[in-house]
């Protein structure tokens, strides 16, 4: 039988891998890890794995609202 979960669409890196991606000390990663701060991250046994896909996703940039009359809206959606 042939395991599936990686062949969809995931890409999936170590808490090491992620720790030089951030060029952060792997003790912090793991402060980070346990306190749940990590989007996408999943512990399975002793080992954190990190979805990259998802922990991208979460810092993706907000879109700006333009109104009607073709000013910008402020950060409020105030007028």
């Amino acid at each position: 039988m042939v395991c599936l979960w990686f062949v969809m669409d995931y890409h999936i890196i170590s808490s090491q891998e992620l720790a030089g991606k951030l060029k952060m000390s792997l003790k912090t990663m793991y402060k980070l890890l346990n306190g749940g701060q990590i989007p996408g991250s999943k512990k399975v046994g002793g080992l954190w794995y990190i979805d990259l896909n998802i922990f991208e996703a979460s810092f993706s940039k907000p879109t700006i609202k333009v109104k009607a009359d073709g000013g910008s809206m402020n950060r409020h959606n105030l007028q």
